[in-house]
């Protein structure tokens, strides 16, 4: 998740510890290096940008003359004037130096209008003696453009940091790692401690009675071996419940770094419900953070994507509102997995109550597809596009996840898909909205529609009598069938709708509408309702990898209540 706040930092080291010699973890720099840079703040980049500067010597250094150039990473020798130091420009020892744009909100030591692309692109840093380094990100081929091999794409908000500060091995992509929480100005890590580096939550967003995991990657940035055991976590999570999944055990050495897990579980049904993290380390040394955590959906919905597409049109996302008062999209976001996407605007971009509207990697093409839309119906936007992924991930468990987010990076809905035998190539996967409610936000189902989408236009209509409860929850989902260690069932537990005896019954259905498997037929039960499936037919035959909808009916023995409720389970055979 992007957006962490650093609340602070100390170190304090014991005497007698266990010492690595540097030149096994970090050759030192020969003179001021580029050590951090954010090139794609949240929301709009325009004067939001910075570089950092890092002085690695014991002595003061002049920055007269010296100079930062940005190189267009898709054109050979392109490179642009972004700053030059002047006269009274200087780098205490061990100390930084800020370069800033105008619009960025702290203390600077310099202000400029910087103006780097969100990948691939570079940076180069020159003294008057000549160049001293360079930082390369994103798929850059021409070697001019970085040391060794590139850095990493940093998604919107995190910046591209040396940890430790200076490290500088003449290789960006193991010299500099990916931080969502920015340090312009101080120190990337604790001096000479464990600190944490990385906060997310996955999924970006949790809903109501369901489940999420914390993950916090700590790096140990300084010269002694720290033992994971000696930790020491508090985390603080009002409005959910916290508890430990996964810690590693041993010992992590200088440069090296580990991910801890938590398990989330919300206790509220929507709302902003932040976790505080502390960790104590073995001598002392403390690290904090504060993770964001979202509860519910917001009102405006991902309702179509189209990740494949068979012509012209390009890839596209649908958006729909369900609010009743106007909104402005200006500086909203949509992101893929990888962090990359699309900024709406410049705005004002005004979305009406009850509309659809659209972001489209070529507008152009789409609008010669579909020559009925209306003017507004494709929405401006700025920057990369997300490149939806078109095959699964085998190790996410889905092919791409969209996300979705308002201008200060508050995440708002989002969308995990897995590609099936009756979409792409034109077909596009729809959500499941009615009477613009969303019913269930885990659902997406082919285009039903002739033309194969319907950009802008009212989407796919649920089967006739199904009444949309979200008491369903299977778990796992997605569900692995057959993989070594893992569940070998998908428990499908149901809520009770109503008091007293039920009759239950429960079937697996395909896209299609063929029903594969009867889980429960007429049952009759007065207490919890926990099914489970095999990934199977009927018949026992494997099931293919593809999204799978639960429909169970719940009918009241002593009275004519009954209630049907329907869930989607992302099956995944490998």
């Amino acid at each position: 998740m992007s957006g962490i706040e650093r609340i602070g930092t100390t170190a304090k080291r014991v005497a007698g510890a266990v010492l690595f010699l540097a030149t096994a973890w970090a050759a030192p720099v020969d003179g001021v290096c580029i050590n951090e840079i954010l090139y794609d703040p949240s929301g709009a980049d325009a004067g939001r940008e910075f570089i950092e500067l890092y002085n690695p010597d014991s002595t003061s250094q002049e920055l007269h003359g010296w100079s930062l150039e940005a190189g267009n990473g898709a054109q050979p020798g392109d490179w642009r004037r972004q700053w030059e130091g002047g006269a009274p420009d200087r780098i205490g020892p061990r100390g930084f130096f800020l370069i800033a744009g105008a619009a960025f909100e702290g203390v600077a030591d310099a202000r400029a209008p910087l103006d780097m692309q969100n990948g691939p692109d570079a940076v180069r840093l020159r003294a008057p003696s000549g160049w001293t380094d360079r930082v390369g990100w994103g798929e850059l081929e021409h070697e001019e453009f970085f040391e060794g091999v590139p850095a990493p794409d940093a998604p919107s908000g995190s910046t591209l940091a040396r940890i430790p500060d200076g490290l500088d091995r003449d290789d960006n992509r193991s010299d500099l790692r990916i931080c969502p929480q920015p340090t312009p100005g101080r120190a990337n890590a604790g001096a000479g401690g464990i600190d944490i580096d990385q906060v997310r939550c996955v999924p970006p967003i949790l809903d109501a009675g369901g489940t999420g995991e914390l993950s916090v990657t700590v790096t140990d940035g300084g010269s002694e071996i720290v033992d994971l055991g000696e930790l020491r976590w508090v985390l603080d999570g009002p409005g959910l419940r916290v508890d430990v999944r996964r810690a590693p055990v041993g010992m992590i050495r200088p440069g090296e770094s580990a991910v801890f897990v938590w398990a989330l579980r919300p206790l509220a049904s929507e709302g902003a419900a932040s976790v505080r993290i502390s960790l104590t380390g073995p001598g002392g040394e403390r690290s904090e953070a504060l993770a964001p955590v979202w509860i519910g959906r917001g009102e405006v919905w991902i309702s179509e994507i189209q990740y494949d597409p068979s012509g012209s049109d390009g890839e596209w996302i649908e958006l729909a509102f369900g609010g009743t008062e106007p909104i402005d999209l200006a500086g909203w976001q949509i992101r893929d997995a990888s962090g990359r996407g699309s900024t709406i605007g410049p705005g004002p971009v005004m979305f009406e109550p009850r509309g659809c509207a659209l972001v489209a990697e070529s507008p152009g093409g789409l609008r010669a597809s579909w020559p009925e839309l209306s003017p507004e119906a494709i929405l401006p936007r700025t920057g990369g596009w997300p490149s939806l992924n078109n095959s699964l991930d085998r190790e996410l468990g889905y092919a791409d996840q969209i996300l979705l987010l308002e201008a200060d990076g508050t995440p708002v809905d989002y969308v995990n898909y897995v590609p099936g035998d009756l979409d792409g190539g034109g077909v596009s996967l729809e959500r499941w909205i009615e009477a613009s409610r969303l019913i269930d936000p885990f659902v997406l189902v082919p285009c039903a529609s002739p033309r194969g989408s319907t950009p802008g236009f009212t989407g796919w209509v649920p089967p006739q009598g199904s009444l949309g409860g979200s008491g369903i929850r299977p778990d796992p989902n997605p569900f692995f069938a057959g993989r070594e260690g893992g569940p070998r069932l998908c428990r499908i537990v149901l809520s009770a709708p109503f008091d007293g005896p039920r009759q239950v019954t429960a079937d697996i259905f395909s896209l299609t509408g063929e029903r594969v498997a009867t889980l429960v037929a007429g049952a009759r039960t007065s207490g919890p309702v926990v099914l489970a499936w095999d990934g199977c037919r009927a018949d026992g035959r494997f099931l293919p990898t593809g999204l799978y909808l639960v429909r169970a009916v719940l009918r009241s023995i002593e009275s004519d209540r009954s209630q049907t409720q329907l869930h989607s389970v992302a099956l995944v055979r490998e």
